[in-house]
Parts: structure tokens; sequence; C-alpha cells
């Protein structure tokens, strides 16, 4: 058994959901921006001088080697859309949602991507070599080819985590007659006719926009576009009693209305595919809003909000749009949920 001293290098990760709104070229000085924040987070902050125990295996030429993974395995910051309907005062995400308390790892704990290496590159090594994990650092004993292999296969678990998914939202109330013969079902993407005719009613006024957007993430980061407004209404009254008189006291909640879609991207390993996790909801309130009255002469508002959701997940091509949700607006208008992801390469073409 041997000792060896190496200087552990601790690394932070920063990542976050950068909403786009402009042309062409602020969508690049901000994805440079997300970049660039990932960069300067992989910079060592820290030397910790530790002691590494290993066996050697006389012989075989294997080498130690440390493969930092903090920006592997430290988790990203998923993003919760709003909640629909009655938002009380303790409403833990209003109008524009909240985090997650626990940060996902998309590509697992550092455990995890240890047992990833060891089953994935050369199995059989590993009944001479060894790998542990010291902090965020995997400490590899193996041989010089093993050792190429595991930076290799960390390597393309880099391009896929700091790859950028650029998602367009759009919301169409389109009339009964034309989703018959433009749009497909749930899930399925659009081919360029039907992208073509839904454009074509939307100039001709035919169909209607409620509302488009577009957000960037991170693969596998959990992030949102939402639209809607917030109305204050009377949800109870608290009975005040005084020596010769009753009133009533207003209870104040709000209500969140609109819609919602929520989007989780993987990519493939070209980069010519995604697979879209979406969540499409939509709240609507009927105006005006009926009241009644109370006993004590006090108000009550009596609301009627009319939601709907659907959720889907698809592998689409980069670039295509698909049906992320299919609602009614009314009687003879279906409001169609409509996405497209596509993958950002850094900026001067393709990896």
């Amino acid at each position: 058994m041997r000792r060896k001293e190496v200087a552990l290098a601790l690394f932070g990760f920063l990542v976050g959901a950068v909403a786009l709104a402009g042309g062409a070229d602020e969508d690049w000085e901000l994805i440079e921006q997300l970049r660039a924040l990932q960069a300067s987070a992989e910079r060592v902050i820290q030397k910790v001088p530790v002691t590494v125990d290993y066996a050697p295996a006389v012989g075989t030429g294997y080498q130690l080697e440390l493969f930092p993974v903090a920006d592997l395995a430290c988790g990203i910051t998923d993003h919760l859309p709003p909640t629909q309907g009655y938002l009380s005062e303790d409403a833990e995400m209003p109008l524009f949602g909240g985090q997650s308390e626990e940060a996902p790892q998309p590509f697992g704990t550092v455990e995890e991507l240890m047992e990833l290496v060891r089953t994935s590159v050369e199995p059989h090594s590993w009944e001479s070599g060894t790998i542990n994990a010291t902090g965020w650092t995997l400490v590899v004993y193996n041989s010089p080819m093993v050792l190429k292999k595991i930076g290799a296969m960390l390597g393309m678990l880099r391009e896929k985590a700091h790859v950028c998914v650029n998602v367009e939202l759009q919301m169409i109330d389109v009339p009964v007659a034309l989703h018959r013969e433009l749009v497909v079902g749930r899930g399925a993407a659009l081919s360029d006719e039907q992208t073509e005719g839904l454009h074509r009613a939307i100039a001709g006024g035919e169909a209607s926009v409620v509302f488009a957007g577009r957000a960037l993430g991170l693969m596998r980061q959990l992030f949102y576009v939402t639209h809607g407004a917030q109305y204050a209404v009377l949800s109870d009254a608290d009975v005040e009693v005084a020596q010769t008189s009753r009133t009533s006291d207003p209870v104040i909640d709000a209500l969140h209305t609109g819609g919602i879609v929520a989007v989780r991207a993987s990519v493939g390993d070209d980069h010519s595919n995604l697979t879209l996790d979406l969540d499409a909801r939509n709240a609507s309130l009927e105006l005006p809003i009926r009241s009644r009255e109370t006993e004590e002469n006090g108000i009550i508002d009596m609301p009627q909000i009319d939601q709907s959701g659907t959720r889907t997940n698809v592998t689409v091509p980069s670039g295509r749009w698909v049906v992320a949700g299919i609602g009614s607006a009314n009687s003879q208008t279906i409001r169609v949920t409509l996405a497209k992801a596509t993958v950002v390469e850094p900026k001067g073409g393709a990896r």
C-alpha cells in the first residue's frame, strides 16, 4: 500500500435559466454570458491537500490520475412554474414561480458517476485497477488507455451538460374546422406544410395568437414560459362582533389566470434530436366575477375558473414545431399550444 499526497481541486458550479427577448445578436450575447458564468464558476476556488491510499499493480504500468467532476455532479436549479387558480398569502409559488429546494443532478452524484465509469469503461480492468471518490473528484488508478477513455467519456458528458436549449412557445386559438385540417394530435410534430398553413391562418385573421414567448435553459433543467393576469377577489368574510353591531372583515385572495408551459429537454448524442417533457396548463376566468351578499351585508366573490392541462413527452428533431397541448377555448375554437426546441451550438458553428 502506498500513499501519495495530491492537491484536490474543489470546484463551484453555477447555472441558471436566461429569458430571451430580442433578435439573434442579443440571443448570442446572453448565451455567451451564460457560458462565461459556467466557465468562471468551474475555476478552482480552493485546494486541499489530501492523502490517497492505493495498492500499486507491479508491472502493469498503471498510473494515478484525478478527474474533477463537480461540474457534472453538482445540481442545477429547476425553475418551478407559478400556481394557477387561488393564491393565498402563504402560496409557495406566486406569480413568477419559484425554485426547487433540491437541485436535480442530471448525471447523478459523484458516487453514481464513479459507478457509471466502472461499468462503462473497460469493466474487467477494475479487477486490478481502482476508482474512488474524494470530494468532487474521482481518484483513478489504472492503465493509461483506461485513463484516456475515462477522460473522453467525461468530456462527452460535459458536452451534453453545457448544451443550451432554446424553447419557443405559442398558444393559438384555431377554429374547429381549421384545426381538423391543419393540426395533428397532441405530441406529434407539425410538417412544414402544416406550419405554413397555421402562419397563413394567423396572418389572415382566421387564427389568433393568445401569447408567444421563449426561454433558454440547460439540458435537463426545468424552466417555463407563462403569461397571465392576477385578480383580487373577496374570498371570505370574518365576522366582527361589537357590543351593539355585527360587521364583516373581508378576506382578500388572488386568482392567477393565463397559460403556463413548463419544459424539460434532453438532447440526443448527435444534437439533432431532443426529447421534450412538456406540461401545458391554461386557466381562464369568467368575467364579470359574480358575487353574493353575506348576512352581515358583506360581499363574497364567486369566480368561475376553467382550468385545463396536458402533459406530453415526445422526441422531435431540433427546430421542429410540436403540439404540446390541445384544449377548448370555446364551442367554436380550439386552443393549441405549440413548442419548438432548438439546440444552441457554440458561436461559430457546430461542436
